[in-house]
This record gives structure tokens, sequence and C-alpha cells, in this order.
């Protein structure tokens, strides 16, 4: 981010600050696991059985992805990241089982998104705790 994207604003800027760089894949991240964690709180409503721990573990994990990732906790991201991918596991078995109309479409998104999750989780994998330890450029 340049200085001319940088928040002017003193408190805008002491929270842009905190957050673990690359910003721009940190706030991604964040967000992403915020849609997750809407997801999961989402097919509580009105769950099937095997959805309850579909829905828990996307909670989870969205929630522990929402609060380690803008801060660069990664040792905490890599259990959210645990959370999300055996939901979405979960998912494509039920979809296997089921076989709905558009089985391969859900089929191949889902693994698709485990495929990104297994991304993030290889590049976060050997990086210490503290984000300050460590750089996390070209990520």
């Amino acid at each position: 981010m340049t200085a001319a994207h940088t928040p002017s604003d003193p408190r805008q800027r002491r929270i842009w600050d905190m957050i673990a760089e690359p910003k721009t894949v940190t706030v991604l991240m964040t967000a992403l696991y915020a849609s997750v964690l809407v997801l999961g709180v989402y097919t509580l409503i009105d769950p099937s059985h095997s959805r309850v721990i579909m829905s828990i573990l996307l909670i989870t994990g969205g929630a522990l992805g929402v609060v380690s990732a803008p801060i660069g906790q990664w040792w905490i991201e890599r259990a959210a990241l645990i959370g999300v991918v055996t939901a979405w596991s979960m998912h494509v078995l039920t979809v296997i089982h089921i076989a709905p109309p558009d089985g391969a479409w859900q089929i191949l998104t889902t693994v698709w998104a485990i495929g990104l999750c297994v991304k993030r989780w290889l590049r976060i994998s050997g990086l210490p705790a503290d984000p300050r330890r460590h750089s996390r450029e070209g990520q």
C-alpha cells in the first residue's frame, strides 16, 4: 500500500498499522473468513442433520480466522483452516452421497475452495506465531 492510500486519521492509521503484511491479502482473508462465519450461522437457521456439524465447523473456523488473520496470528489461523476444510470436505461427501442435479458443480467449486485453503495453509505453515519476526512478502 502506498502512502497515498494510507489513512490520514490517526485512529484509522493505528488500526491500519496493526494489520499484518501483506495488507491486501490479510484484508481479503479476513473478509473470506467473515463470509464463512456468516454461512455457518445462516445454515444453522434451518439445518439438516449433517449440516449442524458443518455449520459449527464453519462458525468456529470463520470466527478464528476473523480474529487471527488481521493480526497475523498464523497458529490460530491454521486451526481456522482445519475447521473450514473439514466442513467443505463434509459438504463434498454429502453431495457425492445425495447426487443432486448440480452435484458436479457443487463438488468442483468446493474442491476449488479447499484448494485455496490448502494453498493458504502452505503459505503460513512455516511462519512463526509472531508476525513481526517474519516478512510475508509474496503472499
